[in-house]
């Protein structure tokens, strides 16, 4: 849980909005929802109902809404303040495809149902009740948030941004978006943690490469004992995550494990029958066995020994390319983000600089 005071810039319209997140906590994967609390205090010039104004506020895609609205001292006739209390179960759609190496970006959407921008603004959104969380977010009221506040589960807010106007799926509506951009921290821990049974299992099944095809229940147990367990691990992971079409790191590798396994029973079989034709032939043609070098392997050792080494170097290569890839696709999408931040921030700046000028 945590305390988050959000800055905005000033704009036209003579209402003031200010805004404050109390908490962002509860975030579920698996469910693919999150709960967010924050307050709004809204001077506004203009007479309305607490009640009216309750029923008026939406959030878009919430799941479960609570809204609790209190009129504050103060207010003269021909205007009201207020102040609201919004706790939102909301919906969220996870990108998983880098996860544990994962950000998210949660996009709220609220919107007065009843009243257009001409009527009501969120307009001059401030922050409120600054303390001191807040003003390590709130730093520069000229430029979007990027701070790095502790949530929960190694959860941190990385950056932030409001921006009020009419909504798109509801034109005319008076509303604003809030865009929380959440990165994770300690991610090599939770990797380590969710595929620690996943290699055990390969490098169980790779040790079968150190006994002779020949024994067979050592030989073919271990890789099949081996396969059942990464099946084991690859379902434990996926009890906390969505489903979901795409294919994420986690199913690759999860994927290449179990063919890994499988190309480790199918060579041992395949060394099995060279090291039977092996011993037959040298059975039914002693004088060919006397005239091998001394020293010199049969040719089956040879192979267990090429397939051993080509098996675990494919393997340890293949996983640094997807994990690396992973880390790669993350550090690029906060590039992104931090650009589309500036831009944005930047964009507001020149706009309210041309609204001064006039």
């Amino acid at each position: 849980m945590a305390t988050v005071c959000m800055p905005a810039r000033a704009m036209s319209g003579n209402d003031t909005t200010q805004l404050f997140i109390e908490r962002i906590s509860d975030i579920d994967f698996h469910e693919q929802q999150y709960e967010i609390a924050f307050w709004l205090k809204i001077h506004w010039k203009g007479a309305v109902t607490i009640e009216a104004f309750k029923e008026q506020l939406q959030v878009w895609g919430a799941k479960k809404t609570d809204i609790s609205v209190i009129e504050l001292p103060g207010g003269r006739a021909d205007s009201c303040c207020l102040r609201i209390k919004i706790t939102c179960l909301m919906q969220q759609k996870w990108r998983l495809d880098g996860y544990p190496f994962d950000g998210q970006t949660l996009k709220i959407h609220i919107h007065n149902a009843s009243l257009d921008t001409s009527q009501f603004s969120f307009g001059n959104l401030r922050n409120y009740y600054p303390d001191s969380l807040c003003s390590r977010i709130c730093s520069s009221v000229d430029s979007p948030v990027k701070s790095n506040v502790i949530l929960e589960n190694g959860w941190f807010l990385h950056g932030a941004f409001i921006k009020a106007g009419p909504m798109r799926f509801r034109p005319g509506s008076s509303g604003f978006t809030l865009r929380l951009f959440l990165d994770r921290d300690h991610a090599w821990s939770i990797f380590f943690k969710l595929f620690i049974g996943m290699y055990v299992s390969f490098f169980v099944a790779w040790m079968a490469f150190f006994i002779e095809p020949a024994k067979v229940e050592p030989r073919f147990g271990l890789p099949l004992g081996a396969l059942f367990a990464a099946i084991g691990n690859k379902y434990i992971v996926e009890g906390f995550l969505p489903q979901s079409p795409e294919l994420s790191i986690v199913d690759l590798l999860h994927a290449s494990t179990f063919i890994m396994i499988l190309l480790v029973i199918s060579l041992s079989a395949f060394l099995l029958r060279c090291q039977e034709r092996a011993e037959a032939r040298s059975r039914d043609q002693p004088e060919a066995q006397s005239r091998l070098k001394p020293g010199k392997e049969p040719a089956w050792k040879r192979n267990n020994r090429l397939a051993a080494i080509s098996i675990l170097t494919f393997y340890l290569l293949l996983n640094i390319v997807l994990i690396v890839r992973a880390n790669m696709d993350h550090n690029a999408l906060e590039h992104t983000r931090n650009g589309a931040m500036k831009d944005m921030g930047a964009g507001l700046v020149t706009q309210e600089k041309s609204m001064a000028m006039h």
